[in-house]
């Protein structure tokens, strides 16, 4: 199994090669779509596309790939769009203001950050996208939502078998009842999902934010590792992290933990409904590119693996936080692992590393490294 985390920007997209099956994991910012997609010549074929969750880094790339004359063949894609996670068939078809108050919507949301901006203005959607192209969307459930338990079987693509992790059922009702929130302070009646509906859609859910995100880029007053790994751990709650799908890739000999943007919490439910104090694997890609908030000491302890990825150029909220580092250097149960960065990260300082490298153990930080072979 090959690992390759392209250069993304500050977002994900992962493409997991095995002998006879290729899947990619999102697709970074709409803007490093240009810079990644020549890894994909001589790919024909994509077996999956999982978008984890509605999010500028992970989603405007996997847009950018779909409406690319020159993209490889997807043979179905698994992702949470707006008819998965509203789940309403019958509704209002609206007037002429509603249409006014979903563009003003869509204004408002709408990145002014060139890497986010994805063409939400020409009125472009992932889940209008699929449904103009005809792809395979959830197919495992026939179309609705995916979540833990909607399904009581693995997943099986090709050589790969695939077991949820996330989201809960709960945090995809999060996101829906966000929405209808918006929907009644505008006045905008429940209505057919339009091209209009479902940009200021995405473009919404795009946007959430919460304290603990802005949090990300307040900087630490000691680069010493004892006292990192030792701070306080805060459980992301932005909505839209916690209805990431995140998944355990397994096959006959190799196994990857993909956690997309998920949450800790999430993560320790899965663990626990499968009664395991701990699970063995050859890799795992950090949550949310590696932020002090959706990787805990408890979960380090938990997850025993030789290789930690980072997908990430550091340009937002400082990922990977340094407290995300030294966790793993303290608290990893192989103490010969390697953190593996797909990009050199500006803000790990001499002296962080300094102190990475001489603290117990042999767990090393590796910068610049793209691909993993297991």
């Amino acid at each position: 199994m090959k690992i390759s985390m392209h250069d993304a920007a500050y977002g994900d997209s992962i493409l997991i090669s095995g002998a006879s099956t290729t899947i990619l994991v999102d697709g970074g910012t709409a803007k490093s779509f240009a810079g990644w997609s020549p890894s994909l010549e001589g790919v024909d074929t994509l077996d999956a596309l999982i978008v984890t969750h509605i999010d500028n880094d992970h989603i405007g790339g996997a847009i950018k790939l779909l409406t690319s004359k020159h993209a490889p063949k997807v043979k179905e894609v698994y992702f949470n769009g707006i008819n998965q996670i509203l789940d309403v068939k019958d509704c209002d078809i609206g007037d002429r203001s509603d249409d006014l108050e979903l563009s003003a919507i869509i204004a408002n949301t709408t990145s002014r950050d060139e890497d986010q901006l994805i063409g939400y203005s020409e009125g472009t959607s992932l889940s209008l996208i699929l449904q103009q192209q005809n792809i395979p969307l959830n197919k495992a459930t026939e179309g609705r939502q995916i979540h833990r338990t909607s399904l009581n079987k693995n997943i099986i693509i090709g050589e790969f078998e695939i077991e949820l992790i996330g989201p809960s059922r709960k945090s995809l009702l999060k996101i829906q009842q966000k929405w209808l929130e918006l929907l009644e302070s505008k006045e905008i009646k429940r209505r057919l999902i339009s091209q209009r509906y479902s940009v200021a859609f995405e473009n919404f859910i795009s946007s959430i934010d919460t304290s603990v995100k802005h949090d990300e880029e307040i900087s630490s007053p000691s680069e010493k590792i004892e006292f990192l790994a030792n701070q306080p751990f805060t459980n992301d709650t932005s909505p839209p992290n916690k209805s990431s799908i995140s998944f355990l890739l397994k096959t006959e000999t190799k196994s990857i933990l993909m956690l997309g943007d998920s949450d800790a919490e999430t993560i320790e439910a899965w663990l626990n409904s499968k009664s395991a104090d701990s699970i063995t694997v050859d890799a795992v890609k950090l949550p949310h590119h590696g932020s002090r908030n959706n990787f805990s000491a408890t979960l380090v302890r938990r997850i025993r693996t030789a290789n930690y990825l980072i997908s990430t150029n550091g340009d937002k909220f400082s990922h990977p936080n340094i407290e995300t580092l030294a966790r793993i250097i303290k608290f990893s149960p192989d103490r010969e692992a390697k953190i593996l960065l797909n990009h050199k990260i500006s803000h790990l300082t001499d002296s962080f590393l300094s102190n990475a490298n001489s603290y117990e153990g042999n767990i090393s930080i590796h910068q610049g490294i793209k691909e993993l072979e297991l």
